[in-house]
């Protein structure tokens, strides 16, 4: 009889186990970089405290990623480029955004499809891209969200 508790007991902890290893795979990705690795400043550069830029084609979400934040006078950046296989985070990661984000010129008042045009022209993005989205957290707190349609 005790093998049969004991059997029991091992077989919940397995299916227990099994069910707890499924959840951690389907995680959300990490954050940005850690608060110990964002690159001091005295203030952003931009108009805006975050941006992030995904771009997903057919069979593949997040193809391209960029994030770049600005929180207590640190940046934090990490770019993914999944079809080169290139992910850097940290001050690599932030000396190859912000020049593209300054050739991006981004607003309050810029238009949805004229961002999207220039966003194509600085980041490596193939013309067969089935989704860019665009989310922006400005200075003053607004938050917007540029997408194709």
């Amino acid at each position: 009889m005790w093998k049969f508790k004991w059997g029991l007991v091992f077989f919940i902890l397995f299916i227990c186990t099994s069910c707890n290893q499924a959840e951690s795979e389907l995680k959300p990705p990490p954050p940005v970089t850690d608060e110990h690795s964002g690159i001091s400043v005295d203030e952003t550069p931009f108009p805006y405290k975050f941006f992030e830029l995904s771009v997903n084609y057919d069979g593949i979400d997040d193809q391209t990623l960029v994030q770049y934040r600005y929180s207590g006078g640190k940046i934090f950046a990490r770019y993914e480029d999944h079809g080169t296989d290139q992910e850097i985070e940290g001050e690599r990661a932030v000396q190859q955004i912000q020049p593209k984000l300054k050739q991006l010129k981004l607003t309050q008042e810029t238009e949805a499809k004229g961002l999207i045009e220039r966003i194509k022209d600085v980041f490596p993005i193939r013309e067969d891209y089935r989704f860019i989205e665009v989310k922006v957290r400005f200075n003053d707190g607004e938050e917007k969200v540029y997408k194709t349609s």
